[in-house]
């Protein structure tokens, strides 16, 4: 009983402890166009563009995740897709949230829900990662360029 408990706790560790990681955005795959659901095109004069990427690695992997815009969901993500958004300019409210089509362990119910705010001039791209704590704490961040 002592040689299993180290170990059990280094395996609860080594499943809870670990986060996602950033996505590269040239290795990531595109979200298909199916669960692209609205801000496509071609960028205007009076819009901007938000590039988002969802991090790889375990939490939530198996899982899609949902992505909105100004209250419109976006588009729902895997692990390590990217997408690009045109948006028209001014404040814009994303937020990072479980799948609403989620079932099981995917359900909607669960994880957690994480807005953000940003002000997008005409023209301008921003890029944004979502992530996932080790703790299953939902994040959106800014990205480098």
């Amino acid at each position: 009983m002592k040689k299993f408990m180290p170990a059990a706790a280094a395996m609860l560790m080594a499943l809870t402890g670990c986060g996602t990681t950033q996505q590269s955005l040239k290795d990531a795959e595109l979200v298909p166009p199916a669960r692209r659901l609205a801000f496509s095109g071609q960028a205007t004069g009076g819009a901007g563009t938000l590039v988002v990427a969802r991090d790889k690695g375990f939490p939530s992997g198996k899982c899609f995740t949902a992505f909105y815009i100004n209250n419109v969901l976006a588009a729902r993500f895997a692990v390590g897709e990217a997408a690009a958004f045109v948006v028209p300019a001014g404040e814009v409210t994303l937020r990072y949230a479980a799948d609403p089509e989620g079932r099981g362990l995917c359900t909607g119910e669960s994880g957690s829900t994480v807005i953000r705010e940003t002000v997008l001039r005409p023209g301008e791209q921003k890029q944004f990662r979502l992530m996932i704590s080790g703790e299953g704490v939902f994040d959106i961040q800014r990205a480098a360029p």
